[in-house]
């Protein structure tokens, strides 16, 4: 497993606003198109949105760590919406 914080410069379990400060200012000095738009350059800059994209899905504060520990209403909602649905169709 890749070690996302480490790739970000940061310690394990950094909060959601240092990984989006650190993330905004190593995404300028690694953007490609800051930088002739060599290989190197493209490889970190993926890597880095790839860190970021990891992190701030599994973080804590996210609404998608929430849903996955539990967190049901969306499902709840979308079943409502269907059992309505499927009420209207058959009352006709």
């Amino acid at each position: 497993m890749k070690k996302y914080y480490k790739i970000l410069g940061l310690d394990e379990g950094a909060s959601k606003k240092d990984i989006q400060d650190y993330y905004d200012k190593l995404s300028i000095e690694l953007d490609p198109k800051n930088n002739d738009d060599l290989d190197f350059f493209k490889e970190e800059f993926s890597l880095l949105q790839e860190a970021y994209e990891k992190l701030m899905g599994y973080h804590p504060d996210t609404k998608s760590n929430k849903n996955s520990k539990g967190d049901t209403g969306a499902v709840n909602k979308l079943n409502n919406t269907q059992l309505r649905n499927d009420n209207i169709i058959t009352a006709k």
